[in-house]
Parts: structure tokens; sequence; C-alpha cells
């Protein structure tokens, strides 16, 4: 049997040698991205088109090994170690901010499951 996180419960997080109080509820895993908007773009001379770029923050951790898939044939549960390309985000509880970064930084979670 594992140790399962359920990630509808969790209230905190321990990440970069601090905890993180979340609100319940909130966190989320997905592409680890940073999009800066830049002005707009001066060759379409169209002031509604904007440019931006997309950095992919994964590239600054290190490549981590291993199979992505679903537990069972027909399961609709999948399964994937963590890699540098996964980002994980969620509300601060005490300020209500967002606050977001990779997954290889997590070292563990607090839950309450009430």
């Amino acid at each position: 049997m594992s140790l399962c996180i359920d990630s509808r419960y969790i209230t905190g997080i321990y990440a970069l040698g601090q905890w993180f109080k979340v609100q319940k509820g909130t966190v989320d895993v997905d592409a680890f991205e940073f999009t800066n908007w830049e002005e707009d773009d001066p060759h379409d001379g169209s002031r509604f088109r904007t440019q931006h770029t997309n950095y992919i923050l994964g590239g600054l951790y290190p490549e981590t090994t291993g199979e992505c898939g679903r537990y069972a044939d027909g399961s609709p549960a999948y399964y994937s170690p963590p890699a540098g390309h996964v980002g994980i985000t969620f509300t601060d509880a005490d300020t209500g901010e967002r606050v977001s970064f990779s997954m290889m930084e997590v070292r563990a979670f607090r839950e309450v499951r009430k």
C-alpha cells in the first residue's frame, strides 16, 4: 500500500527551506513556465496584438527518469514521477496570494482530512 497524499486536503507544503500555509483545495500541478508579456508587436502594426515569451523553467532542474502511465488498463488514474518541468501552485492561506514553484522543491505536505 502506498502513502497517498491527497491534493484536496493539503494545508501545508514544505519547500525551499520553509513551511507554506495552503488554503485547502487550491493545490494544482501543471507545466512549470513563466510567461513574460512584452510591448505591442512593432512588426504587426496592430495595437491589439501583443508579444509574449514563455520561459520553460523546468530547464533549471536536472532530468529525472521514470515512466508515466495508467495504474491499470481502463483505470482513470495516472502515475508520473516528479520532474523539473512540473510545477505546483496553491493559494497562500495567510495572504491570499498564488504561490508557484517546481515540484522538485517540495519535501513534505501537511493535510487535514475532516
